[in-house]
């Protein structure tokens, strides 16, 4: 228990140089742990690379699964996922906030089933018993945004959001009605703010730090009993760092 809690998140980092640079990054920013938002496994070596880099993290580090940590390579690959990672889906509560880690990334039918939809079914429960006067806050973090930003804003057509419209905006109404709540995802290799049909979203998609100095990292601050402040902060990646991406990401 403390008086302030902080946290980082980011994603899209796979598993080698990157990852280990917002780790550090995460830390020196004052982060109690870290909400990595998925995609890990980009290339040979990032299932050992990943895990022995989480290994090394100075803070915790709660993981969605990405597309890549679930399709990628062999059919198998959500499965290294679990063993070396963490659950695909599941929830925890810290200082009167909720924060739940949904699988969006393979598309789930219906939409409330499976492991998914027994951790959803709990969260209800679960903020009923806390006494706060305002509405739970409640944070999602996840690969896969429900909205694609960049469709909202009106700059792209084709969509890199949730596939199933169906299911997005079933979880779209749950979570609206369990608090207050803040969906944080990645999946676009960007970082944007921007709230939707009722639903503020955050992508915090710039771990590979790609953007040079427009890459960005999300940083979370709450006390007991309060909101969650969200923003984002620069990934500051330095440009030796960089050039290592980029030589381990060729097709990036």
């Amino acid at each position: 228990a403390r008086q302030n809690y902080r946290f980082a998140a980011f994603g899209d980092a796979g598993g080698r140089t990157a990852l280990r640079w917002g780790l550090q990054r995460a830390a020196e920013l004052g982060a109690d742990f870290v909400l990595h938002v998925g995609d890990f496994y980009y290339a040979d070596g990032d299932v050992e690379g990943a895990a022995a880099a989480l290994r090394d993290a100075a803070v915790p580090v709660y993981a969605a699964i990405g597309n890549h940590d679930f399709h990628g390579g062999h059919r198998n690959r959500h499965r290294e996922f679990t063993d070396a990672i963490g659950p695909r889906n599941a929830y925890f509560a810290l200082g009167g906030v909720l924060f739940a880690n949904l699988d969006t990334a393979a598309d789930t039918v219906p939409a409330g089933a499976g492991r998914r939809g027994d951790v959803l079914a709990a969260l209800p429960g679960r903020a009923s018993l806390m006494t706060l006067d305002a509405p739970t806050p409640l944070v999602v973090f996840t690969h896969r945004p429900l909205d694609d930003p960049r469709v909202v804003d009106g700059s792209r057509e084709a969509s890199h959001a949730l596939n199933r419209r169906a299911e997005a905006e079933w979880l779209r109404d749950f979570v609206l009605g369990v608090g207050d709540v803040d969906w944080i995802a990645g999946h676009v290799h960007a970082s944007h703010a921007f709230e939707h049909d009722g639903l503020r979203q955050w992508v915090a998609g710039d771990g590979l730090g790609l953007r040079g100095e427009q890459a960005r990292i999300l940083v979370g601050d709450w006390t007991p009993g309060g909101a969650v402040s969200l923003r984002f902060e620069p990934l500051a990646m330095p440009a030796v760092t960089l050039a290592q991406v980029l030589a381990e990401n060729p097709d990036r």
